[in-house]
């Protein structure tokens, strides 16, 4: 089977997630895990490592996850939950495929390959991915995701 690429984009509020085709053409999945906004921070990161458990056997034919970074704007507590996060997916992910290849790539790359601008706004980026993946997407948690992911086909991997 053609070996897939996903895309995450992890945030205190919410997870997106895609998975595409390894020629970047084909959106085979796509979500947004958000869990209830008036929760702690870290009950929210709580709610979303239990849903994201739930969709791990999704990433079985996965070769590559490409994970947005976290912005370095943000306030230590935000930036901490979302380390704890990120090392909950990782760990999830290698105790489940170990070969699975992960790579990390910046909100301003994400934008300018998806969109031509690092400072690319969100409708942008919605709008380019729908175009290039020919959907109607209406969600930019999803259209994040995708791009994020075709990062991974952009790269040549």
């Amino acid at each position: 089977m053609n070996k897939l690429i996903a895309g995450l984009d992890p945030s205190s509020k919410q997870l997106g997630i895609a998975v595409i085709d390894n020629k970047g053409e084909l959106l085979i999945y796509q979500d947004v895990i958000i869990p209830d906004p008036k929760l702690d921070i870290y009950e929210r990161i709580k709610a979303i490592t239990f849903s994201f458990n739930h969709l791990v056997c999704l990433f079985e034919d996965v070769k590559l996850v490409v994970i947005e970074r976290p912005a370095s704007k943000l306030n230590f507590k935000t930036l901490h939950a979302l380390s704890v996060l990120d090392g909950i997916i990782l760990c999830l992910l290698w105790l489940n495929y170990p070969n699975i290849e992960i790579k990390w790539v910046a909100a301003t790359t994400v934008k300018k390959r998806a969109a031509g601008s690092g400072r690319a706004s969100k409708e942008e980026v919605m709008a380019a991915i729908n175009k290039r993946l020919g959907i109607v997407e209406t969600n930019n948690n999803i259209t994040d995701a995708c791009a994020i992911a075709l990062c991974g086909v952009d790269d040549g991997s």
